[in-house]
């Protein structure tokens, strides 16, 4: 049997670590038991913290945003190479950038994003056009939204154009480097700034064409072999190009290729 200065003790303690799980758990916590949802004001972003009732509209304090910023910075922001095996290149984040890309607490995250791609084929690329996809991130019009990667000059999405001497390929095995454009990094900061756009969790990285500049190529999201197959020609639009991305402000079935400053898109 407790004395009852033990009891007292024992009391002592168990109010203590009460209070200081309340304290916690109102400061920093997330969680899910009757969490205030919140904005954070230097992102615009939702946060979920614990919170007593009469707390609940308050904003979120100092600590948390720090609390969550940490986190975050913990967190690694995922990349998936959804490009057909088929295709001829080999795709890889840059080493030295990497880690930086992936901080999900990196608000300059799109500067540090830098793509090596290679050509694995015995012929020379002339042009080769990639899409940045956020699948995380919808648009106000309830689109997709993405940035493109093109290499070479945009002609030469008509497979039938011949390259011109000015034209430099990505020779076999030679590599080159794709980074976000500056103006679709400030694009992105707009609509972050002005809308409810959050730094995606992940990106998905897809093809949309290749032409080695003989005629022949690969082209749409999935790939399609080009010259198509005799059978499947009555179904192929006319127009040359990629037949998978459609731009948002074209409402028709027109196929073409995704304009360099679009964010917006939506796939047939």
């Amino acid at each position: 049997m407790l004395v009852p200065k033990r009891i007292s003790l024992t009391l002592a303690a168990i109010i203590f670590i009460s209070v200081v799980v309340v304290v916690f758990a109102t400061t920093y916590g997330a969680g899910k038991n009757d969490p205030a949802k919140t904005d954070n004001p230097s992102n615009g972003e939702k946060i979920k913290v614990f919170r007593r009732k009469d707390q609940r509209a308050q904003p979120p304090n100092a600590g948390e945003i720090t609390y969550l910023r940490r986190q975050r910075a913990k967190e690694e922001r995922e990349v998936e190479d959804k490009i057909p095996k088929h295709v001829p290149i080999k795709i890889k984040l840059k080493a030295d950038k990497e880690k930086a890309f992936k901080d999900m607490g990196n608000e300059n995250w799109q500067r540090d994003f830098e793509l090596e791609v290679t050509n694995t084929s015995n012929k020379p690329i002339y042009y080769l056009s990639l899409l940045i996809d956020y699948p995380d991130v919808i648009s106000e019009r309830g689109h997709k939204v993405g940035a493109p990667l093109d290499y070479g000059r945009t002609d030469l999405m008509d497979f039938k154009i011949p390259p011109e001497l000015s034209d430099v390929p990505i020779p076999p095995g030679g590599s080159y480097i794709f980074k976000i454009p500056e103006s679709d990094q400030k694009a992105w900061k707009q609509h972050k700034a002005h809308g409810n756009w959050r730094d995606p969790k992940k990106i998905e990285i897809l093809f949309v064409q290749l032409n080695f500049g003989d005629g022949t190529g690969f082209n749409g999201l999935s790939a399609e072999s080009y010259p198509y197959k005799r059978d499947k020609l009555s179904n192929v639009p006319c127009r040359e190009g990629p037949s998978q991305v459609v731009a948002k402000e074209d409402t028709s079935e027109t196929q073409g290729l995704v304009p360099s400053r679009l964010r917006d898109y939506v796939t047939t």
